[in-house]
């Protein structure tokens, strides 16, 4: 089976670095360009609405630009922090120099721009499947959480669901929130068995997600 065409953003204030991202990947991903996002809540409402499944950050957002405040390494941590591990990766053009700066990112997730430029065809292919690899592990793992958690809900409503059962069901319950928002849910003290209306809401917003995922494999 042919992979599935997922969309991959770039996030960089140069458009030549845009545009050379671009051409590498739009004949086998759909490609959104980002120029400026103003605050990492704007950036996840864009991954939302663009149905974005990874992005590339540039590294020296602020140093190339000065209405950036925050450099690349700051996005990438906050989203894989708020999105649950979103598959996301920094481009520089010193890849050595971002793994000894930053503490922010682990040196796997810094990639050297020079992959754009290589016409190396098993190169070029070697560096799309493992975008295409970080994305299908995502959401492998997010479809897994979402068959637990309508598990649990089933249990539920039997004498089975004891103690230890509540407990991995409200943490599978803020761990989707949050990877379907961008956003913490409220702290595990303020549910309890009986709350059903919030778990209703994420298992409707679950099943689109799973149709998704389905479509895309």
């Amino acid at each position: 089976m042919a992979n599935p065409k997922f969309t991959i953003a770039i996030m960089d204030e140069e458009a030549k670095e845009r545009n050379l991202f671009t051409n590498f990947f739009e004949n086998d991903f759909n490609v959104v360009e980002i120029p400026f996002i103003s605050s990492v809540d704007e950036l996840i409402e864009k991954i939302k609405s663009e149905n974005i499944d990874a992005i590339a950050i540039d590294y020296k957002l602020k140093e190339h630009s000065k209405k950036f405040k925050e450099n690349g390494d700051f996005f990438f941590k906050q989203l894989m922090a708020r999105l649950q591990d979103f598959p996301s990766f920094v481009l520089t053009q010193d890849a050595k120099t971002a793994k000894n700066e930053s503490k922010l990112i682990k040196p796997r997730f810094i990639i050297d721009k020079t992959i754009l430029h290589t016409t190396n065809a098993s190169d070029i292919k070697a560096f799309k499947d493992e975008v295409r690899h970080e994305i299908k592990t995502y959401k492998t793992s997010l479809a897994t959480k979402l068959k637990r958690l309508k598990e649990l809900q089933k249990v539920k409503k039997t004498n089975a669901f004891n103690d230890e059962l509540e407990n991995e069901f409200l943490n599978l319950n803020n761990e989707i929130s949050q990877s379907i928002t961008g956003y913490e849910t409220l702290p595990l003290k303020y549910f309890s068995q009986d709350t059903n209306k919030k778990l209703d809401e994420i298992i409707s917003k679950t099943d689109e997600l799973i149709k998704k995922i389905s479509k895309k494999k």
